[in-house]
């Protein structure tokens, strides 16, 4: 059997393996708050209250950044729909996404590498990768599920969280679908979200709580978390994002019982990214 073959067959058998887990270094109450959401969780921001539940993205909803309202305020959610257009692939495409609290429409955006016919026959063919419009690489029949956070973020903000994931990510890596892939992508815009929560003159640990369980519950229980442990730059961005939080979180004085959650969880998520490196992940992947 050829090498590269081989190569593929491998990793994707370990991509589509959602049932194996990082047990070994992920500790118990770590993987507890990684459970999808109780039906009655919810969260209030501003006076609005905002459902945790796991909901369907509707094609018609999905929007471009064109299209989004200047002064609007949009909620982040962390998005998965299947891999390739086949039932019941155990593989995961993943995306972020914007909910618009007014009007409900939603911007889906995800590492894609665009058909540009012009582009190629001026400078050969490529396969570069860009944050881009997830509507425009959909089947409806197979849409996204967004997992939401309930934190809230203005159009320029999200544009600069897609303009540095463009610079650390997508023009510096090959998507190589083992150690980068969609999911750095993803995971690199919530930390750089995180990073504005961590810094903003209202602190809300709920917001930031609601946060880290999405990360936990997807991008690091997914496929191994393939493309987020295992890529130094995205391990990186995580680290500093989190380190962020826990120093502000850690500097409140008679902290509410949020906030000593939140402690609790960036310290917890803090030793879980000290312990996984990208030879010691890829070790355990071909060791199983």
């Amino acid at each position: 059997m050829p090498l590269e073959r081989f190569f593929v067959r491998g990793t994707l058998g370990l991509i589509g393996n959602q049932s194996v887990k990082l047990s070994t270094t992920l500790n118990r109450s770590f993987l507890n708050r990684s459970l999808f959401f109780a039906a009655t969780q919810s969260t209030s921001t501003a006076s609005k209250t905002f459902s945790l539940d796991p909901v369907e993205i509707p094609p018609e909803k999905m929007k471009s950044l064109d299209e989004m309202p200047n002064n609007g305020q949009y909620e982040l959610m962390f998005a998965t729909k299947s891999g390739l257009p086949i039932p019941m692939l155990p593989i995961s495409h993943s995306a972020v996404a914007f909910k618009d609290t007014q009007t409900d429409n939603i911007f889906v955006y995800g590492r894609q590498s665009p058909w540009d016919f012009f582009n190629w026959v001026r400078d050969g063919i490529s396969f570069r990768t860009e944050m881009d419009n997830e509507r425009k690489y959909l089947n409806k029949n197979y849409p996204f599920t967004a997992y939401p956070t309930g934190a809230l973020f203005a159009k320029d903000e999200i544009a600069a969280f897609f303009n540095k994931t463009d610079t650390l990510i997508n023009k510096k890596q090959f998507c190589n679908m083992f150690n980068s892939n969609c999911y750095s992508a993803s995971v690199t815009v919530f930390a750089l979200a995180l990073e504005i929560l961590a810094k903003r003159e209202k602190f809300v640990a709920e917001e930031i709580n609601n946060v880290l369980k999405v990360l936990e519950g997807h991008p690091l229980q997914d496929h191994l978390s393939l493309g987020v442990m295992n890529n130094s730059v995205v391990q990186s961005s995580l680290k500093s994002a989190v380190s962020s939080v826990q120093a502000r979180v850690t500097s409140i004085k008679n902290p509410t019982a949020a906030e000593q959650e939140l402690q609790q969880q960036t310290e917890e998520l803090l030793r879980t990214l000290a312990h996984e490196g990208s030879e010691k992940l890829t070790r355990d992947c071909f060791s199983i």
